[in-house]
């Protein structure tokens, strides 16, 4: 039995809708990315991190001065996900921070099984 997705709060799934809308298509990737997007702290910074227009990530915003520990994590299981790892080697970006010990070592661990469920749902539940 499927269970239904968890959500870090009501905000979180209401700004997944809003994201989920201005994707330009319905697949896990997308989906995914959206529900990440829709994370309270990134969501009011999604298209620093997300070109809708063009359908790509946008590896400046891993920079942003708004980014913070948890926050970097998240972006960067954007990236990998989105299949983005571009120069990693910029800004001190290194591929052990992509490793899932780093990523998964925050408090949206729990959202990023979620995503991850969303991505590859064969093998969810």
């Amino acid at each position: 039995m499927k269970r239904d997705l968890e959500y870090y709060n009501d905000r979180h799934k209401a700004n997944c809708v809003e994201i989920f809308y201005k994707m330009k298509s319905v697949d896990r990737h997308h989906n995914a990315v959206a529900y990440l997007l829709g994370l309270p702290e990134i969501f009011p910074h999604a298209e620093e991190l997300f070109d809708f227009g063009e359908d790509c990530v946008k590896a400046e915003g891993l920079f942003a001065v708004w980014q913070n520990d948890s926050t970097k994590k998240a972006t960067r299981l954007i990236f990998s996900i989105w299949g983005y790892c571009g120069d990693i080697e910029i800004g001190g970006d290194t591929p052990r921070k992509y490793s899932a010990a780093e990523l998964f070592n925050c408090k949206y661990s729990v959202y990023f099984y979620e995503a991850m469920r969303l991505l590859y749902p064969q093998y969810a539940d």
